[in-house]
């Protein structure tokens, strides 16, 4: 989730507390994603950017662990190191594509 904050479809907003960061906002229950995660927001500069994530991929793995929701991503990266490299599998406009994402340090 980027800067703490993730959207959660059209229901409000709620903050995470990974110390870690891969610069993305991302939406569960999206009719976009169906399975997976909705990824609204990637920052400029951040760690999804540098790996090639774009707004509208869904991400659907983590180190080919499938992701159904938000809560399967945080889950999968509070277990996660900074500077430890991820593979992210996203679907974008109907391919399956995986990235290597070096995970970063929340910026203050």
């Amino acid at each position: 989730a980027e800067d703490g904050i993730r959207d959660i479809g059209v229901t409000g907003v709620q903050t995470c507390a990974l110390p870690i960061w891969i610069g993305i906002q991302m939406q569960d229950n999206d009719p976009r994603a169906n399975d997976g995660v909705y990824v609204s927001a990637v920052r400029d500069g951040g760690p999804a950017a540098r790996a090639g994530i774009q707004v509208a991929d869904v991400i659907v793995a983590i180190d080919d662990t499938p992701i159904n929701a938000v809560t399967d991503l945080e889950r999968l990266l509070a277990g996660t190191a900074v500077g430890s490299r991820i593979d992210v599998t996203v679907r974008r406009q109907g391919q399956t594509v995986t990235r290597a994402l070096e995970v970063a340090a929340r910026p203050d």
